[in-house]
Formats: C-alpha cells, structure tokens, sequence
C-alpha cells in the first residue's frame, strides 16, 4: 500500500495549501505506518498552510456494537456502529465473501439502525437475521477481510472498498490493537 499511496501524498504535497495539510495530517492521524510517518512529514513541510482544528478528531470514532449474519458458503454480512463523533453517527457495513477465500469484497456506509429490529426497513429480500456480536472480534475479522482483498490487489471488491477501505481500517483500528496478532495457546500445567 505504501508504494501506491507515496505519489499521491507526494502530489499534495506539491500542490501545497490548506486542503493538502488537511488531507496529509488526517493519514497521518490515522495510519500508525511508514504512510503515516510520511504523510506527517509532507504535511510539516507545508509550512505556509494552516491545520484544521477538527484534524484532531480524525481517527478518534471507535466501534461500539457490532451485528453479523452469516450464510453457510456465501459469507457473512457485518454492520459495525460507530459512536458519532460530532454530528457523523454512521455504521460501517462490509460483506465478507467466502466464495473468494474470506475478502471485503463489499464495504459501504449506512446510517444507524438497529439490525436486531429491522421492521419497516428497507432489505432486499427480508431474510436477513442479524445477532449481536462482539465488536473486538467483529473488527478483527473486517480487517482480515480487507488484508485478504488488499493481498489480491482488491481485483474482485466493489468501487465500495476502495471508496470506504480507509474509513473501514480507521473504525476497526482502536479495537483491533485490543487483540494480541496472534492467539495465545494455553499453558498446560502438570501436577
């Protein structure tokens, strides 16, 4: 992702003014990484041009419930609720195909709704049954899906990932660092 995104901070960059510190300090807020670590210092290159004082709520928005509904062999179906920071209450929806090895290969954004509850809402074909899940393992599987998709260079995901791909890893990080990377094996203890 580095290689991909490096020329278009480097065109804000270039461009310069307000928009382009804005835009360079939000990655930077975000994305802990080597695109992080960039986007700042383009964005401290721009000295003439002043930083928005909403840049400091960029990646603050955490997940605070999380539903899924699952059809054995198709995937899984994942609504994650932001709590609205500012006057942006939002849930993330992602689809999760099994049929292409577990990849995002929807993402979109919809307003709150309770899925749990879903009369007089608008559903496709109605057979829909969303549950409650944890948000912290919700998070961790969105995030898989997105490295999966991210692997395959995204060539079977709609415009939607890349459109809401950002947004999606900023709502999933908070939780996502909750976990250790890799599961801890139990320790057997011998009496």
């Amino acid at each position: 992702m580095f290689f991909l995104a490096r020329p278009i901070l480097d065109s804000f960059a270039e461009v310069g003014g307000d928009g382009a510190k804005a835009a360079l300090a939000a990655v930077a807020q975000i994305d802990g990484g080597r695109l992080g670590s960039l986007a700042r210092e383009l964005a401290d290159s721009l000295d003439d041009a002043t930083t928005p004082d909403w840049i400091a709520q960029v990646g603050t928005a955490t997940i605070v419930r999380a539903f899924s509904d699952r059809a054995r062999g198709d995937g899984e179906a994942l609504l994650l609720e932001a709590d609205g920071v500012g006057e942006s209450a939002h849930m993330v929806a992602v689809f999760i195909d099994a049929k292409l090895g577990g990849m995002a290969k929807h993402l979109s954004l919809t307003r709150p709704l309770d899925p749990l509850n879903l009369a007089g809402e608008s559903i496709d074909d109605g057979s829909l049954m969303f549950k409650k899940v944890d948000p912290v393992l919700a998070c961790r599987r969105v995030r898989a899906a997105i490295k999966r998709t991210d692997d395959g260079l995204g060539m079977l995901a709609d415009d939607g990932f890349a459109y809401y791909r950002a947004l999606a890893i900023a709502r999933t990080t908070h939780h996502v660092a909750r976990l250790p990377l890799t599961p801890r094996r139990p320790t057997r203890t011998t009496s």
